[in-house]
């Protein structure tokens, strides 16, 4: 399967609310695609220097939806944008399924962004 940029690789997506991206149901989005989809052994990412699996697949919606939980925790508890980004950090158990921090590549702060205003 060609996931495309629905699962760029194993980081925070990619959220392009100029053409209608949204975050806080982002990873509803990939659970149900890791539900409707079998016998699938290969999954070409967006950006990911290798194939991945649908195993893979789901950590990503765990990722994702860890990512947005803590957004929205945020945001309750009265924290700053700025706040979130300077200190959010991928989780442990992420980082030993090879997940890595995309601020050398581009910062989080737009996708921080997009799910924030979603937010009510």
């Amino acid at each position: 399967m060609h996931a495309g940029d629905a699962f760029p690789g194993k980081g925070v997506p990619p959220l392009d609310a100029n053409n209608g991206a949204g975050g806080v149901e982002y990873p509803a989005t990939i659970a149900n695609a890791v539900g409707a989809l079998t016998n699938i052994d290969t999954v070409i990412t967006g950006h990911y220097q290798t194939t991945l699996t649908m195993a893979d697949l789901r950590t990503f919606g765990d990722f994702t939806r860890e990512f947005v939980q803590a957004v929205q925790a945020a945001k309750r508890d009265g924290r700053t944008i700025d706040d979130f980004v300077n200190s959010w950090k991928i989780p442990e158990r992420f980082l030993k399924e090879g997940y890595a921090s995309t601020e050398h590549l581009r910062p989080i702060r737009p996708d921080v962004e997009v799910i924030w205003n979603e937010i009510k």
